[in-house]
């Protein structure tokens, strides 16, 4: 019973500790900062999306999406961006970056998991 239990601690910690956490900001600039908000509903990148609305003048996104989104406006660099984006597409990048907490999580449940088993 205790193996049970302790395999399904592990599989919630390591369910939590693979979840995608991105910066989350839009403003008319091209830089902003913002909270971290877990990635949900299969959105699995984070998109850093900068949009030049007129000559000087840009706007930047920075959110969770979906892969397929993100990479697809890779393709509109230099072309009027879609969607509810305006402007040309400046700068994009779709990462994919674990939280923080990711290793030290699997680390910590590894060993808890270790003491309840052993």
């Amino acid at each position: 019973m205790q193996a049970a239990l302790g395999l399904l601690f592990f599989f919630v910690l390591l369910a939590r500790a693979s979840s995608l956490d991105c910066e989350v900001c839009e403003r008319d600039a091209k830089t902003c900062t913002g909270q971290k908000e877990t990635c949900k509903d299969k959105n699995d990148v984070c998109l850093h999306l900068v949009t030049e609305v007129t000559s000087g003048v840009f706007r930047v996104a920075k959110k969770c999406e979906k892969k397929a989104v993100c990479d697809s406006f890779k393709s509109l660099k230099g072309k009027p961006a879609t969607d509810h984006y305006r402007g040309t597409v400046n700068e994009i990048e779709c990462s994919k970056a674990p939280s923080p907490s990711a290793s030290l999580l699997l680390a910590l449940s590894g060993l808890l998991l270790k003491n309840i088993l052993f």
